[in-house]
């Protein structure tokens, strides 16, 4: 009787911890969840990667940095990141974040300005900045193959194309943190 227990005690163990992706939205939600996400993604990747946030022309620079117009949707750093945050994951926006803000780098060699800072709580661009991104990726929604997913992380490719035809697969990770899904790679 005791072995009995025990053999029971261990399968409700290990179907606790393995058994149960319950946690996991259907395909169908993920095919809509990562639509969404990559969407909202490529606004922040022209404030990121591309030509950034419109600037105020008609406002003095000060040093390499231009004042962004009263006419974007950002007008601080903090709001950049609040939006960053609704999209990809912690881990990810962290990157993102020490790479715009701070003007640090992987190598940590040499000087690199960053992207946006602030100046008498106004958001300003760094004017140098060379856009990485000069082109669109277009994503083929109804071609989401779902790879993996459990409660904790989903993977799943996707047919895209650039703005010359060039047709690749793209792998999208998203993460579940404190119950949201958010992308946890690139999408440019």
């Amino acid at each position: 009787m005791k072995r009995y227990l025990f053999l029971l005690m261990i399968a409700i163990i290990l179907l606790s911890v393995f058994g149960c992706s319950s946690n996991a939205p259907t395909d169908e939600e993920i095919a809509v969840l990562v639509e969404e996400r990559v969407k909202a993604s490529q606004e922040l990747n022209e404030i990121y990667f591309g030509d950034g946030l419109p600037v105020d022309i008609l406002r003095a620079s000060v040093g390499h940095y231009q004042y962004v117009s009263k006419k974007s949707p950002y007008q601080s750093i903090d709001q950049i990141k609040k939006a960053t945050q609704e999209v990809f994951s912690s881990e990810y926006s962290n990157l993102l974040f020490s790479n715009a803000f701070s003007g640090t780098n992987e190598q940590g060699v040499g000087i690199v300005y960053a992207r946006y800072t602030e100046k008498d709580n106004e958001l300003m661009m760094y004017s140098q900045f060379e856009a990485i991104l000069t082109g669109t990726r277009t994503y083929h929604f109804d071609t989401i193959k779902v790879l993996k997913k459990n409660g904790k992380r989903i993977i799943v490719e996707v047919d895209t194309e650039d703005d010359s035809g060039t047709e690749l697969v793209v792998r999208l990770k998203l993460v579940n943190e404190n119950g949201k899904w958010l992308l946890d790679t690139p999408t440019y």
